[in-house]
């Protein structure tokens, strides 16, 4: 789980670090924006997304989000713990995984590298 107001930082399958930062705090249910930086990233044209993900109700399925520029906006539909994978491919196999509560009950806790699908 993310601890505090962020930024937060976890590397991708690659070892590429990534920085996740949101605009509010605490999380809470609704429209968030996240801000995205990937060290080392000089090509602007390489595509990458966002998929937010609910890993205690898998029927919610993965919504992704596109980035523009450094910014993500991702729509979070309910309060419990969530997973934002910063997806550096088109496919979803060298990903950085940032996983936190939203809503009360906010913890403490971390976040960490993913390779593979989710």
């Amino acid at each position: 789980m993310l601890q505090g107001s962020g930024p937060w930082t976890a590397a991708a399958a690659d070892g590429t670090r990534v920085t996740l930062a949101a605009a509010s705090h605490p999380l809470r249910p609704g429209r968030v924006e996240f801000t995205v930086r990937v060290d080392g990233r000089e090509d602007a044209g390489r595509p990458y997304s966002v998929d937010l993900v609910s890993p205690t109700m898998p029927m919610h399925g993965v919504v992704r989000s596109s980035v523009r520029g450094e910014t993500a906006e991702v729509e979070i539909p309910m309060e419990g713990t969530w997973a934002l994978y910063v997806n550096l491919d088109s496919v979803g196999s060298n990903t950085a995984e940032f996983v936190f509560v939203v809503g009360p009950g906010e913890a403490p806790g971390h976040t960490h590298s993913h390779g593979g699908t989710h």
